[in-house]
């Protein structure tokens, strides 16, 4: 694991470089929202639909936008608001005499962004609809009806894309996996992590506990501090209280998973199955982060690359990379909580 870690502080270098170059990419952004809900529609009379749009107010210099199938409109005077985390648009659409079963809904400018955008009609009879669009499914056809497997699978891609573009959360499992050069305490550490994110997730989920989603951005970014710091200075705390330190890692981190999944405003028919799947989807980007860390070490280890010397006395450097870069996310985010 120690070759690991020396190879990971090259790899890590032009990271450090992108953190400073684009601070909105520190941590993922959270997905978009389009709803749709029928105001009374009938087969003989049609009031039109009730749209919300939700998006982050960072994006890459491509802002998204909701496309409309070409037999609706946005009434005039939509309201508008804006924040530092999000950008939010309702409104009115009138459309033609068809519903939107079968019509085609997309995103502008989606094919230029990394996050997804989950797309829900909600019905006049209370049945709703649901579906993801994103850079490879550009274009959301309306079914006449989603089954619950179409929801578990939505969301579980959801978890999975957010682990994988949150950089923070890829970059503490990562540390996870260098701290520790035994497999069965990385097992421990894993499971625990991830035990404390299901907690934290599902109680901030069901309003039982709650903290301002600023804070826990900063206490997340803390985190990796604090494994770097663990790195760098090899006293073993981590490995030895693995059950506590990866738990009460885990419960900060799932107070930021929440924050995401209640961006979503889910439904009360779909809150237990998104829940477990969107944590699922968690647990699968995560494991993906663990194999790829063990994979390369792997390679390196065959490589038998130990003794060049680019890579001598480096495992140090990697913590300096890590701490770096959260230290910079924590100044960054404390900034924007305290002056916006």
């Amino acid at each position: 694991m120690t070759i690991f870690c020396r190879l990971m502080c090259l790899l890590l270098m032009p990271f450090f470089t992108l953190s400073f170059s684009s601070s909105a990419y520190s941590h993922a952004l959270a997905p978009s929202l389009l709803q749709l809900e029928e105001l009374g529609n009938t087969k003989d009379v049609r009031e039109g639909l009730f749209l919300y749009w939700k998006t982050s107010a960072k994006n890459n210099g491509y802002p998204l936008s909701p496309k409309l199938p070409s037999n609706c409109e946005l009434q005039n005077q939509p309201t508008f608001a804006t924040d530092n985390q999000s950008v939010t648009l309702t409104g009115k659409v009138d459309c033609s005499s068809t519903f939107l079963v079968g019509k085609s809904i997309g995103i502008h400018n989606i094919s230029n962004n990394i996050t997804p955008v989950l797309v829900r009609i909600k019905r006049a009879d209370g049945s709703t609809v649901s579906g993801l669009i994103n850079a490879e499914n550009p274009v959301f056809v309306v079914p006449n009806k989603s089954s619950s497997g179409d929801v578990i699978k939505e969301y579980i891609g959801l978890g999975v894309e957010h682990l994988l573009t949150g950089y923070d959360h890829v970059l503490f499992v990562i540390a996870i996996v260098l701290l520790i050069s035994r497999v069965g305490t990385l097992i421990k550490a894993i499971s625990c992590f991830t035990l404390g994110h299901s907690i934290s997730l599902a109680l901030s989920t069901f309003n039982v506990i709650s903290l301002p989603t600023g804070i826990v951005e900063i206490l997340i970014a803390a985190s990796i501090v604090a494994m770097a710091l663990e790195i760098c200075n090899k006293t073993s705390i981590f490995e030895r209280n693995v059950w506590l330190v990866a738990t009460v890692f885990g419960l900060l981190h799932g107070l930021g998973f929440a924050a995401v999944l209640s961006d979503f405003n889910l439904p009360r028919t779909e809150l237990i199955s998104a829940l477990l799947s969107f944590n699922v989807g968690i647990e699968i980007g995560q494991l993906l982060v663990v194999a790829v860390c063990l994979i390369l070490g792997k390679v390196v280890s065959l490589l038998k690359v130990e003794n060049w010397k680019v890579f001598t006395n480096s495992s140090r450097y990697v913590a300096y990379a890590f701490g770096s870069i959260s230290a910079f996310w924590v100044i960054e985010r404390t900034q924007l909580l305290m002056f916006g």
